[in-house]
């Protein structure tokens, strides 16, 4: 039976038994609801003057997305209610995330502009807010400009300075393989590369800065007259050689000994590189002149044969003096 009673305020002193209705402000279907199960649905917005409060768990469970809109900025995640127990604050001003040991030690994930992003942690009484990767895998770091920095207490990178001495890329010709001999052209119809393989790849260290060596075994010819000048290539032996720099084509023996044999050992120092390119380097040989036929030597497959040709790049630090 159904009885419509208009009062501005009602006190019920047993249940209310909606069979499925809402509880609406104008008796339309939109509102609350209840089911059998007791689970209460609500159709619009709830607006909260206080807190919830439950006695055992709360459960969110949205079929789109979750929203949590904070006037101030800053959602708190906390123990039994009190700031001393305070677990993690989201601010959306400073858009950043602190994960909390207590109120003043904590760790910081802050999102800057263009996704720039910083890992900290703050020690409220000391410097032992130590940070520790421990993963149950690999620890990959991909940088899309190749670049790395490491800094000390300041914003002055010294990961360039950590790279220092490693070495970047290694050639060896000759291992194993039978023994060559190559003549020399003169300096004057241009330096040449012995084959494609005569070169070093690397990657540019974050100093810019790279020692190239070589090693090859020379013979001055019988004449005594023959030189060994070396110059770096930026092709190689198929182009043709295409000189690097100048000032990179040296003399590197010039000891005017008939058919003396010499293994030769020289480098160059390359600065102002960009860091993270990849790098590939070949090597150009000539004498001054070519009487007596000087030559190089390289290979060994056997005993009493040449040295290997090597030719290797190594990391320099950041601050060298020229």
């Amino acid at each position: 039976m159904a009885s419509n009673v208009t009062r501005d305020h009602h006190n019920l002193r047993r249940n209310l038994n909606l069979n499925g209705n809402y509880i609406s402000n104008d008796g339309g279907d939109e509102g609350i609801t209840i089911n059998d199960s007791g689970l209460v649905s609500i159709s619009g917005d709830l607006n909260l003057g206080g807190g919830i409060d439950s006695g055992s768990g709360i459960k969110i469970d949205a079929t789109t997305a979750i929203e949590l809109d904070s006037g101030s900025g800053d959602v708190y995640i906390t123990k039994g209610g009190v700031m001393s127990n305070l677990f993690a604050v989201f601010n959306a001003d400073t858009k950043q995330y602190n994960q909390n040991y207590d109120i003043n030690n904590y760790l910081t994930l802050a999102v800057g502009a263009n996704g720039a992003t910083t890992l900290s942690t703050t020690d409220s009484d000391g410097a032992v807010g130590h940070l520790t990767l421990a993963p149950d895998g690999s620890i990959i770091l991909n940088s899309a400009s190749g670049g790395f920095e490491m800094h000390g207490a300041g914003t002055t990178a010294k990961f360039a300075d950590m790279y220092a001495g490693m070495l970047l890329g290694y050639t060896d010709i000759g291992l194993d393989e039978g023994h060559t001999t190559l003549a020399l052209t003169t300096v004057a119809s241009g330096y040449v590369i012995p084959t494609d393989e005569f070169s070093v790849a690397f990657v540019i260290p974050p100093s810019g800065n790279v020692l190239i060596e070589f090693q090859i075994q020379y013979g001055s010819g019988s004449s005594g007259l023959g030189t060994l000048h070396a110059g770096l290539s930026t092709t190689n032996k198929t182009t043709g050689y295409t000189q690097l720099a100048d000032y990179h084509e040296k003399m590197f023996d010039d000891s005017s000994v008939r058919n003396g044999i010499y293994t030769v050992n020289g480098s160059w120092t390359l600065t102002g590189l960009t860091a993270g390119d990849s790098e590939e380097l070949w090597i150009g040989f000539a004498s001054q002149s070519t009487t007596g036929t000087p030559n190089l030597f390289w290979g060994s497959n056997g005993t009493g044969r040449y040295p290997d040709f090597i030719m290797k790049a190594t990391a320099l630090p950041a601050s060298i003096t020229t």
